[in-house]
């Protein structure tokens, strides 16, 4: 080989002269292509954003739905007249699926779909979805009153009473009543 050869190899050890105007340059323009980049992303994350409007244009859920804890005041066709337990009042239409559970004191379950059979001003509980954007009643369920089980027997086939007096009491406390 010939040591003249017409070309110059690099030293990789010499560093290139920099200039501040052109560290700052380059601290400038990485500064703006990464606001460029993040408004670029921004806007296309943004799309997908749940409001109101997105949720008219592109429907998110097929169906919404709520309750209501209260009772019937008023029935009127096909329209149920609900008060709420802070006394607010709303009326509503029956949906295409409406339904009504009555549950007896004794757990039995009457099933019912007459809006006519509701009995006003019993606590009970109001099913809506929505459909549409409007909100109709799915179902009424009436709320059964704690009925309290009965007493378990004991070994000695006496029922077992609970006296919450007695849940402090000591064990030897507790014997010493016992004959």
């Amino acid at each position: 080989m010939n040591s003249e050869s017409p070309y110059v190899q690099p030293n990789i050890n010499q560093k290139i002269p920099s200039s501040k105007s052109f560290q700052i340059a380059k601290i400038l323009l990485g500064l703006i292509v990464g606001i460029i980049f993040g408004l670029i992303l921004g806007m296309n994350l943004g799309s997908n954003k749940l409001t109101p409007e997105n949720l008219k244009a592109k429907p998110v859920f097929s169906r919404q739905s709520a309750a209501i804890e209260g009772k019937v005041v008023k029935v009127d066709g096909k329209w149920i007249t609900v008060k709420n337990q802070n006394g607010t009042e709303g009326a509503f239409e029956t949906g295409k699926t409406f339904y009504i559970n009555k549950t007896t004191s004794d757990n039995q379950q009457i099933p019912d779909v007459d809006p006519e059979s509701i009995d006003l001003n019993t606590q009970l509980t109001v099913n809506l979805d929505m459909v549409e954007d409007k909100f109709t009643i799915s179902s009424i369920i009436y709320n059964v009153p704690y009925k309290a089980p009965p007493p378990i027997p004991t070994a000695s086939g006496s029922a077992a009473l609970f006296r919450p007096a007695e849940m402090g009491a000591s064990e030897s406390s507790k014997s010493a009543k016992q004959p």
